[in-house]
């Protein structure tokens, strides 16, 4: 107890001084901290010079480029296909036989370098590469190697712990080191479990498994509610840190910190210093300090990453298609869909939008126009969906399916831009900026992956033009290929005349739209009044109604707006002169605080039941009280009655797939 409070103590004492230090960072404190919702940028190839202490992991050139290593029996060894680890003793060689079966034949470069670094460290490894590299590999055979060693008799314990960001990641890893295990013979599989937010745990504390995946609350969880549980880290070897970047921008640190203290209080010190693995895409003042802390004053660094290399990898065609306004952008987006399913068998596309809500509402509306046969005749695919609210066994589901299918779309959001490996995806699109351009590399990071090609498109408007200054700013190369949205080979037709979206459903699009770029404005400094303009002009020509308008809550958090443009397109707006929140120079203060409404928050009308009851959720969208739900089902059976629309619905909202067959 008394080691805990010392470690406790001088982990507080180091975490004061990194908040008097952000005083001269004021950078690094947001981040620190997570004082705002949208971190400042950092560019995703940003490094520190590492300290003169900090050994840097190299290895001898073959003249090539490859890496040679000194093999346990004395021969120099240049590792380029896993079979040449065979006779070398670094691993048995029917683990070897199990990672040429699970499909792993030829080494990526980072597992060339990697690799027998991690297996050899001492002192703990800290290791940059990009994401879609083969990192995961690199650290899952040493941690086999390891954990298949001979284990004393009667030692029941964890022998790796591996620490993911998010859900999804910590699946893919599991899903790597299952690859490998069912391929080794029955006597030598190793137990593999998890502790993952969101799914049941998989340990037994009679049995526990060699190997554990886990994501920090839930494993921070486990361990404060089952001393039988903590106490299965007695003679834990190995502990890696995946996408440490990402733990730390999520807000990880204080839990890894305890996860840390409660480790190092039950380990065995007989077992001898534990080998840390950190890896990550970005090297900053964070990562040092923490890998400092967690791995060692003294670790080992091993940069993978060429540093005259462009962060999004060479196998990726980037291309950015310029858009006159956000309708010339949906619909340049829908028509190019349409021809890649035309023109290629097999294709699995990833579509990002920006909230839950536009996702959903994307993935209903491709379906319906592919249906329509506006884009013309389209081939049979699959459709999937995933965000922030769907169940872990929903995004399961819609991942098995994306990859099984030779032609498949996933809409998602964020949530997937990082840690989700699906072999195969050609495409990535994006309709909209990032709230931060890293996101936007590792979304593009979903194509290209091991030695594949991939193309990812981002349609982009002129509006959100200093998005893409800042792109180009940050991350090093340029467009493949840039191109006007009419010089596109699909052919282009006027969608919006054929399929109509009702107006409720469009203003749960607007309402979490203006949310969205509203964070987008206060990280790039938006034209917030020519973007208004656009996205209720787009939403008219959804609803084919040129004279609609919207309700002036939902763009009561956009700042300054010009009161001319308020009035011509929404409603609710206040008539009273300027002794009653009139206007001055054309901004509306009686609609900045919400007019005198007291009942509805928003300075609406109290009949008005589409604002009603909301408080926004983190995917931009928000959650509705009864009232408001019963109100939206009375209007839309009431709409579906006269209009026939009675299988829109179907698809939304579930978690399975939706097939298209035309």
């Amino acid at each position: 107890m008394f080691k805990q409070l010392y470690r406790s103590a001088i982990i507080r004492a180091v975490a004061a001084s990194r908040v008097s230090r952000c005083a001269s960072y004021p950078v690094l404190c947001a981040r620190a901290i997570h004082i705002s919702p949208v971190r400042k940028n950092v560019p995703p190839s940003q490094t520190t010079e590492l300290p003169k202490e900090q050994e840097t992991v190299k290895a001898e050139s073959d003249g090539d480029g490859s890496p040679t290593f000194t093999a346990p029996t004395g021969e120099t060894f240049t590792p380029v296909m896993f079979s040449d680890f065979k006779s070398k003793k670094y691993m048995h060689n029917t683990l070897v036989n199990a990672i040429v079966r699970a499909g792993f034949t030829k080494l990526t470069p980072i597992q060339q370098l990697a690799l027998i670094p991690m297996l050899e460290t001492k002192n703990g490894l800290v290791c940059r590469a990009k994401t879609g590299t083969g990192k995961t590999l690199a650290f899952a055979v040493p941690t086999m190697v390891n954990a298949m060693a001979e284990i004393p008799q009667g030692e029941k314990s964890v022998r790796t712990l591996v620490i993911a960001p998010t859900r999804d990641l910590a699946l893919q890893i599991i899903d790597t080191y299952h690859k490998i295990n069912d391929n080794l013979p029955a006597s030598k599989r190793l137990k593999i479990g998890w502790a993952i937010g969101g799914m049941a745990t998989k340990f037994d504390v009679r049995h526990p498994p060699e190997i554990l995946v886990a994501t920090p609350g839930r494993l921070e969880a486990e361990m404060r509610d089952s001393r039988r549980f903590a106490g299965c880290f007695s003679h834990l070897k190995y502990r890696v840190y995946d996408e440490a970047d990402r733990l730390l921008d999520i807000g990880f640190e204080e839990s890894l910190n305890r996860l840390d203290d409660e480790i190092q209080d039950v380990r065995d010190p007989a077992e001898g210093p534990l080998r840390s693995v950190l890896l990550s895409a970005t090297i900053d003042d964070r990562v040092e300090r923490f890998a400092k802390n967690h791995i060692s004053p003294k670790y080992d660094f091993l940069n993978t990453v060429d540093p005259n290399a462009a962060d999004v990898h060479e196998d990726v065609h980037q291309m950015l298609v310029q858009c006159a306004d956000t309708s010339d952008k949906y619909e340049a987006a829908v028509l190019y869909l349409a021809d890649v399913l035309k023109s290629n068998s097999k294709v699995k596309i990833i579509v990002f939008l920006p909230t839950k809500v536009a996702t959903e509402w994307f993935y209903n509306y491709i379906g319906e126009v592919m249906e329509s046969g506006v884009a013309g005749t389209v081939p049979r695919f699959r459709s999937y969906i995933i965000h922030g609210t769907k169940s872990a066994a929903g995004r399961s589901s819609a991942l098995r399916g994306f990859q099984r299918f030779d032609r498949s779309i996933l809409f998602a959001t964020d949530v997937v831009g990082r840690g989700i490996d699906v072999k195969g995806v050609t495409h990535v699109i994006q309709v909209s900026p990032s709230t931060d351009t890293s996101s936007y590399v590792h979304k593009v990071g979903r194509t290209g992956r091991n030695g594949a090609k991939g193309t990812a498109v981002l349609f982009a408007t002129d509006v959100e033009k200093p998005f893409i200054r800042q792109l180009k700013k940050d991350i090093k190369g340029e467009f493949d290929e840039v191109v006007k949205s009419y010089e596109l080979k699909a052919e282009r037709v006027n969608l919006f005349d054929k399929v109509r979206v009702p107006e409720d459903e469009l203003t749960r699009l607007f309402s979490a739209t203006a949310s969205f770029y509203t964070m987008l404005n206060a990280q790039y400094k938006l034209d917030v009044n020519r973007l208004v303009e656009e996205k209720v002009k787009f939403y008219r020509s959804l609803l084919q109604d040129g004279e609609a308008k919207f309700d002036a809550s939902c763009v009561k958090n956009m700042g300054r707006l010009d009161r001319r443009l308020l009035s011509q397109y929404f409603r609710g707006m206040s008539t009273h002169g300027s002794r009653r929140g009139g206007s001055a120079h054309g901004y509306d203060r009686y609609l900045a605080y919400g007019g005198n409404n007291r009942r509805s928050g928003y300075g609406n009308s109290r009949g008005n039941v589409s604002s009603r009851g909301r408080s926004f959720n983190r995917d931009g969208g928000y959650r509705r009280s009864n009232d408001y739900d019963r109100q939206r089902r009375f209007n839309r059976d009431h709409r579906d009655n006269r209009d026939n629309r009675d299988n829109r619905g179907n698809r939304e909202g579930s978690d399975g797939p939706t097939d298209f067959s035309f």
